[in-house]
């Protein structure tokens, strides 16, 4: 192999004369394959490029459906209005759709957005709590879930109260000691 050459400040031309001559014998030590591999360019390095893929009109029209509430399936017939697929094929083509990564993306911007105004809306933002709930019923994994979720639902809009103690004021001593004098009065009658 080709020795390392270190660079010097100062030139000497015997040295660089000497390390010619070596550098040559070298080369005949080396067979052809790694001559022109020794010779050779280093590879050139990938740089990643980030394509920007664009959306089609329909795969916006799904994206503006799932964020403005309406389910995956009835988003999808919206978007797509010629297809005649079955209820199973319109669910699978709309998951697909929802993975894509640039709808994903996408929705997750929207969604961030859509729950920072939700808090300047108080009306918007009960109709997003019963609209998460109702999923969460529907969705949820375990019953006790769904459960909970229908509880909250109910409570918010009244349909039943909790139960509340009314806590009366302690009595005073006074009140105390009449009213342990009458029950020892009933207690004696009774003995």
């Amino acid at each position: 192999m080709r020795p390392i050459e270190e660079p010097t400040d100062q030139i000497n031309t015997d040295q660089s004369q000497n390390e010619m001559d070596s550098s040559e014998s070298d080369y005949e030590v080396l067979s052809d394959a790694e001559m022109l591999a020794f010779d050779a360019d280093a590879p050139k390095k990938r740089y990643s490029t980030v394509r920007v893929k664009l959306l089609t009109q329909a795969q916006t029209k799904f994206m503006d459906g799932i964020v403005s509430g309406l389910s995956q399936r009835q988003a999808y017939r919206e978007a797509y209005p010629n297809d005649t697929s079955n209820d199973a094929c319109i669910s699978a083509n709309a998951a697909k759709l929802i993975k894509h990564p640039v709808v994903k993306q996408r929705l997750e911007d929207a969604w961030s957005e859509t729950l920072e105004n939700l808090a300047d809306d108080a009306n918007a933002t009960k109709r997003f709590v019963l609209r998460s709930l109702l999923a969460l019923c529907k969705q949820g994994q375990t019953e006790s879930t769904k459960l909970k979720a229908l509880d909250l639902m109910g409570r918010s809009i009244g349909l039943w109260k909790d139960s509340q103690m009314i806590i009366a004021p302690a009595p005073s001593a006074a009140q105390l000691k009449r009213d342990l004098a009458g029950h020892l009065k009933l207690f004696k009658q009774k003995v």
